[in-house]
């Protein structure tokens, strides 16, 4: 769900380095609802670019696109930060 990216890219630095990598047995509830959280602000974002006034989902204004699509990638983003950030215990889960 997003942190795989950052995992795969950890794990080809330690073998690059040959260190090991371990990811303890963490929280999967807090990254699920995070995910769950944000997937909510991402419909309810395409649900407010249906108006007319916006030109739809894909249409519109150009300024309208790039700050949702900035938005949604800033989503993903701070998903990936949340769950990386909990998994090695920086900031405390459920």
């Amino acid at each position: 769900m997003g942190i795989g990216v950052a995992w795969s890219i950890a794990s080809i630095y330690h073998a690059i380095n040959h260190t090991e990598f371990k990811v303890e047995a963490g929280s999967l509830g807090f990254s699920v609802t995070v995910f769950c959280i944000f997937a909510f602000i991402a419909i309810l974002l395409i649900f407010l670019r249906r108006r007319p006034s916006i030109g739809g989902e894909l249409g519109g204004p150009k300024k309208m696109k790039y700050l949702s699509g900035a938005f949604l990638i800033f989503l993903w983003l701070f998903y990936v930060l949340l769950s990386a950030m909990e998994n090695y215990c920086h900031i405390e889960g459920f």
